[in-house]
């Protein structure tokens, strides 16, 4: 979701840059500081983006080691049972 919101800020701060220079020839002042402010929110969109992305591989991640820990507890339990119906 963040993603697709991050996508639309993008392409509505592309289609508000003509209307931009057209107030930066009068203030070029507010030119800057409204550049400097979209590129400042892009910025924190980019790193929510790349957080949730994060968190998201770590449960993953997580979710892998809890499963490879039960697999290899079965596996053992398993050789120590075939084991033991040996004897």
């Amino acid at each position: 979701m963040e993603t697709l919101e991050a996508l639309h800020d993008a392409q509505s701060a592309i289609l508000r840059r003509p209307a931009a220079w057209a107030d930066g020839l009068v203030d070029p002042s507010s030119l800057y500081r409204r550049g400097l402010l979209d590129t400042l929110e892009s910025t924190r969109h980019a790193l929510t983006v790349m957080g949730t992305g994060a968190r998201l591989v770590t449960q993953t991640a997580d979710r892998l080691q809890t499963a490879a820990m039960d697999a290899g507890r079965r596996i053992r339990e398993t050789l120590e049972s075939s084991a033991g119906a040996r004897r």
